[in-house]
């Protein structure tokens, strides 16, 4: 088993391929929160989240649900009921946490953008960014949060920037989700 992924899926089509942190519901899938208790009393979710539904109608491909700390409790990334996604950038370093598997799908080239639970109200303020920013740093990403009313180009010219600024490549990964990142890898 791939610990990247909880659940795997094969999107057929053309659109961005979108991972989802599996704290969010996807129609037809159970949502476990990465906690054995939970997956072994969940049902397949009647309907998509608000932001799954929004990226099936911006043409998104959901390709399965991400791994992640047993209920995003951690920045470590580390989960020993269902496994520690691999760090691609150096499989010797923690992935980060919380949304340590959907990081690790972006970094390895596996989704081009993922959905974490970014924005919940029961939640810290400062906890979205430990959710984010540790996962994708730790796995070499620049995260970008998407916000409402912010377009693509907005993203795209955050990344021209850092490119000019910075001597660094970054490529949008996504104009849908509420998060997306970009490579501080060369291009």
């Amino acid at each position: 088993m791939d610990p990247t992924w909880i659940v795997r899926l094969d999107a057929a089509g053309d659109g961005p391929r979108l991972a989802v942190k599996d704290c969010i519901d996807v129609e037809g899938l159970p949502t476990t929160a990465g906690c054995q208790v939970v997956a072994e009393q969940a049902i397949p979710a009647a309907r998509d989240a608000a932001v799954v539904a929004a990226a099936r109608r911006a043409g998104a491909r959901i390709v399965g649900k991400t791994n992640l700390t047993g209920l995003c409790w951690s920045a470590s990334g580390v989960n020993p009921w269902s496994g520690t996604p691999v760090n691609p950038a150096d499989p010797r370093r923690l992935p980060g946490g919380s949304s340590s598997g959907s990081a690790v799908a972006v970094a390895a080239g596996e989704a081009d953008a993922a959905a974490v639970e970014l924005g919940m109200g029961l939640i810290e303020p400062g906890f979205a960014e430990v959710n984010l920013t540790t996962p994708a740093l730790a796995t070499g990403y620049l995260p970008l949060r998407y916000s409402p009313g912010v377009g693509k180009n907005v993203l795209e010219d955050m990344a021209i920037s850092m490119r000019s600024r910075f001597g660094c490549g970054a490529g949008v990964k996504s104009d849908f989700s509420h998060s997306g990142a970009a490579s501080i890898e060369s291009l």
